[in-house]
């Protein structure tokens, strides 16, 4: 697993889960991040997985409609046992539970409520629709991924 790049989250993003995973690995729940940022090209990539190959379906967001390309998602996966090297991953949607009060605590949207459900997906609020995510996209395509955050800077003023 490669470790994920914390630098390209948005920066406010990027403290609220810190702290958020430090709190839940104290209370015995160590969610590590398998995923944040994302290019375009491994969006495609995880778009066509299951359509092009015989493996399931991860994603129906293509590139520029994730909170994923612009540093605002994460994926995370619970360690289920923590004392062992190296991630032991469990899946059990009700593993993922502690994630509910959490990121509410923290402000934060947890897939694991949409109508098709997303247990390991942890967002910024306010990017979850394609539609919401469009005015970042054009921003991006122009001028990059800082512009993007300097736009929510301002936005959130």
């Amino acid at each position: 697993m490669t470790p994920v790049d914390f630098t390209l989250l948005y920066p406010p993003f990027r403290a609220r889960l810190k702290m958020m995973l430090l709190l839940l690995s104290a209370s015995g729940h160590r969610f590590v991040v398998t995923e944040g940022f994302r290019t375009y090209t491994r969006q495609n990539e995880l778009f066509n997985q299951g359509r092009v190959d015989n493996q399931p379906r991860v994603t129906d967001a293509r590139p520029g409609q994730s909170p994923h390309n612009f540093g605002l998602a994460v994926d995370v996966c619970l360690d289920a046992d923590a004392s062992r090297p190296g991630l032991q991953p469990n899946w059990e949607n009700e593993a993922y539970e502690p994630l509910r009060e959490a990121c509410a605590s923290f402000s934060l949207l947890w897939g694991g409520t949409w109508s098709k459900p997303d247990r390991p997906h942890i967002q910024w609020p306010g990017y979850a629709a394609a539609a919401e995510l469009e005015p970042l996209r054009d921003i991006f395509e122009a001028k990059g991924l800082l512009a993007v955050w300097e736009f929510l800077e301002r936005k959130e003023q």
